[in-house]
C-alpha cells in the first residue's frame, strides 16, 4: 500500500516539476520573441516615417455608377413647436 501512495507522489511531484521547468522556458520564450517582434515593428515605423510626417491612404476604387444613382441630399430643418 505505501509502494502505491510512494509512486503516486513521485509522478505527481514529476508532472508539477515539469509543468514548472516548461512554464518558465516558454515563457522566457515567448517574452523574447515579444520583445524581437515590437522591436523590429519600431525599426520598420522608424524607417518608413519621419517625426512630423503624416501619409493619408484612400480607396482609389470608388464604384460611381452606385454614387451616381443614390438621389439627391435633403437638407432638413428642426421646427420650433
Amino acid at each position: 500500500m505505501t509502494a502505491i501512495i510512494k509512486f503516486i507522489l513521485i509522478l505527481m511531484l514529476i508532472y508539477y516539476g515539469l509543468k514548472l521547468v516548461f512554464q518558465a522556458v516558454i515563457g522566457r520564450f515567448l517574452t523574447q520573441i515579444q520583445n524581437k517582434q515590437q522591436e523590429f515593428y519600431y525599426r520598420q515605423k522608424e524607417q518608413n516615417h519621419q517625426e512630423g510626417e503624416m501619409t493619408v491612404h484612400t480607396n482609389q476604387s470608388v464604384n460611381t455608377e452606385h454614387t451616381a444613382n443614390m438621389g439627391e441630399y435633403i437638407d432638413y430643418e428642426e421646427v420650433a413647436d
